[in-house]
């Protein structure tokens, strides 16, 4: 800490307050780590019989807390420590946070499992983003989980970035509906104005929007063989390429969108 500053005007002495120092890298990822254990504890390692509490205390209102503070200090770290956009951030794979970052390192995506969910998972996500030298957060897909927010939100898988003259971010997102039922899309976020905002950008039944989704059967299209799934959502170059469900199965063929200098727009040729 910084020793404290004393300073003489006209006789009089004053004192400012210390300095807070800015956290480290290493300082964050513990704390985030922290946060994310406490959220693991109350969702499987808490016992009715835990004498660690003086008082009663409610396992899943407990669980909801944990994940707005991991919210609110992902929120608030964002902008406090801006070196986290480019940094390698060392979380254990099981701690259940995921980080996606673009190419150009201007925009991060933290996005976790609330662990409040069933056999739907329910995610929360927060965005870390850079303009003109400034570095912000953002929460995307609805607010912190409680009881009364029913959104399930998106787990982040990567980022493809766009150069059109104008930038576009194209984040690949998952949402778990059940055992069976996953849902799959991309969406185009633009940097306006000092703000990370929705950019519509694909055309769809005649109707332009941000996002391209679709739902299937996820075991009907995995290879267990080879441990992955057969068809899946990606982007070469500037085509964009989206499977076909057929029911809830994929067909195996694909919904081809090409970039026409403005959009994404559907070529029913293009392969």
């Amino acid at each position: 800490m910084k020793l404290i500053k004393t300073v003489t005007i006209n006789g009089l002495l004053l004192c400012s307050l210390p300095a807070i120092a800015q956290p480290s890298v290493a300082q964050v990822e513990q704390e985030l780590i922290g946060h994310l254990n406490r959220i693991q504890y109350w969702r499987f390692e808490y016992s009715p019989e835990d004498t660690s509490f003086a008082g009663e205390v409610n396992p899943a209102d407990s669980l909801n807390d944990a994940n707005r503070k991991l919210e609110a200090y992902l929120l608030q770290i964002a902008e406090k420590q801006p070196a986290l956009l480019k940094a390698n951030l060392k979380i254990p794979e099981n701690a259940d946070l995921k980080i996606v970052s673009s190419d150009d390192k201007k925009l991060r995506i933290y996005c976790w499992d609330t662990q409040t969910g069933g056999t739907m998972k329910v995610y929360r996500a927060v965005a870390q983003y850079e303009d003109n030298g400034r570095v912000k957060g953002m929460l995307l897909d609805g607010g912190a989980s409680s009881k009364e927010d029913l959104n399930p939100g998106q787990s982040y898988l990567n980022i493809y970035t766009l150069n059109a003259g104008k930038k576009y971010y194209l984040p690949v997102y998952t949402a778990i509906y059940s055992t069976k039922d996953v849902m799959k899309g991309i969406r185009a976020l633009a940097i306006e104005g000092g703000e990370l905002k929705q950019a519509a950008i694909f055309e769809t039944n005649n109707a332009t929007t941000d996002k391209i989704e679709y739902t299937y059967d996820y075991a009907a299209n995995y290879d267990f063989k080879k441990m992955k799934e057969n068809y899946v959502l990606h982007m070469d170059k500037q085509k964009l390429y989206v499977p076909l469900v057929e029911g809830d199965k994929l067909n195996g063929q694909w919904q081809v969108y090409m970039w026409s200098g403005n959009k994404f727009v559907y070529d029913k040729n293009a392969k």
